[in-house]
Parts: C-alpha cells; sequence; structure tokens
C-alpha cells in the first residue's frame, strides 16, 4: 500500500569544501546528534528518573539509526511510566526497523489500547498485516483511521488495495472512487479502478480509467492493456 514515513525525522550533514582540495581530515567534529546526546545526558544527571527525557534520548538515537540503543533508552522510560503511549509506538518503529514483526504489532497494540486515536499506529499496524497478505486485518486498521482523518486519500488508496488484492472488488471500486475525488491525480488510484471493473467484467469503465492513468505517467502492465481492450 501506499506508505507514509511515520518514522521520526533523519537530517543527512552534507560537507563541501573550496574547489581543488583533495582529501579532508576532519578532527573532533561533533555532529548535531552528538551534541544533543550530551546536552539530555547533562539534564538527565539531575533528572534521572524523567520518563520523557529518556525517551528523547531514545528519539535522538533512532535519528541516528542507532535502533538498538534507542530501543534501550525506550524501555527505562517504559521502566518509569509504563502507560506512555508515545513510548510503546517508538518501541514499535525500533522493532520494525530491526525487523520483529510480532514484537513491533504487540508494541503497536498496546499502544492503541492506550491511545485509541493515534492514526499514526494504526496505518503502522495496518501495514504491517497488508505486507503479511493479513488483508481483512489490515482494512480494520485502516478503516479506523479513515474515520479520524475521512479526507485522507491515502488511508482510502490502502483500503481499496487492501480490498483488491483480497479480491472484493466491488468493495475496493468505492474506495478508490474516494481516492480520486480527494486527488483526482493519483494515477495509481485510476490503475486500481481500471483492474477493479476489468475483473468486474465493466471494460468500458476499466480503459477509461487505465487512460487516465496512463496519462498521470503511472506504469501500466501490458497483460493488462490488451486484456482489457480485448474486451472493449
Amino acid at each position: 500500500p501506499r506508505r507514509r514515513n511515520l518514522d521520526a525525522a533523519r537530517r543527512g550533514h552534507r560537507l563541501s569544501g573550496s574547489g581543488g582540495c583533495g582529501s579532508y581530515r576532519l578532527v573532533g567534529l561533533v555532529f548535531p546528534g552528538r551534541i544533543r546526546i550530551i546536552k539530555i545526558n547533562q539534564a538527565l544527571h539531575r533528572w534521572p528518573y524523567d520518563a520523557d527525557l529518556n525517551r528523547r534520548l531514545g528519539d535522538v538515537y533512532f535519528q541516528m539509526t542507532e535502533y538498538t540503543q534507542a530501543l534501550t533508552k525506550y524501555k527505562y522510560a517504559l521502566s518509569i511510566d509504563p502507560d506512555e503511549p508515545l513510548a510503546w509506538y517508538s518501541i514499535s518503529l525500533c522493532y520494525g526497523k530491526i525487523g520483529l514483526d510480532d514484537l513491533q504489532i504487540e508494541a503497536l497494540e498496546k499502544t492503541l489500547r492506550l491511545k485509541p486515536d493515534m492514526v499514526a499506529a494504526m496505518l503502522n499496524l495496518g501495514n504491517i498485516y497488508f505486507s503479511k497478505k493479513m488483508y481483512t486485518s489490515a482494512i480494520g486498521q485502516y478503516q479506523k483511521a479513515a474515520s479520524l482523518q475521512p479526507d485522507d486519500a491515502g488511508i482510502h488508496y490502502n483500503i481499496a488495495a487492501a480490498y483488491s488484492n483480497n479480491e472484493q472488488y466491488q468493495k475496493a471500486i468505492p474506495e478508490y472512487l474516494k481516492v480520486i475525488k480527494i486527488a483526482p491525480k493519483m494515477g495509481d488510484a485510476h490503475l486500481g479502478l481500471a483492474v477493479g471493473f476489468y475483473n468486474l467484467q465493466k471494460y468500458s469503465l476499466a480503459f477509461q480509467h487505465l487512460q487516465i492513468a496512463k496519462q498521470l505517467g503511472v506504469e501500466i502492465n501490458e497483460n493488462l492493456t490488451a486484456a482489457i481492450e480485448q474486451n472493449l
């Protein structure tokens, strides 16, 4: 499905020098992430049992892609405040980066028990179910998210894609139509409509949306094009 970037933001650092220089030798360079670690650790010397400070330290490690260190800090934050949903959500992101899907699901479920309206957690959980081809479970999470953000085209697209992959084209098409009402130039939604209408033997509509998808720059499978044109 279309995925939103729900991880903590990461910024790259680019170094530049004057023309004609060869290699650079960096001595004693401290990157912003390390500076933040130093500052947060200084605060933790005064308030070692501050759950939010420990979670923020985990966020810095996460942004630096040091996921094991981040996980340690998030877990420590939870040992102080076990009902902090942001810490559970952050732990779920770490498990996702490490590739521990089952633990990620558990952490997301815990997050949603503590904060039932966290759309980001619903979408991440839905995406995991989608990747495991558990489309009914994925749809359930996406629909909860859509009830809170009904004008989000990406969420409706995910619902439609899950229905389509589950060969429930009658249910997929209304969701794709919601997508193009909100975002008319989302080519993938028009392609989804072409596939759905083709499977429902509505070939003229399939061809119409196939052409729109092409105009919007979507790569089209030649076999699909041939199958639709053959039935016109």
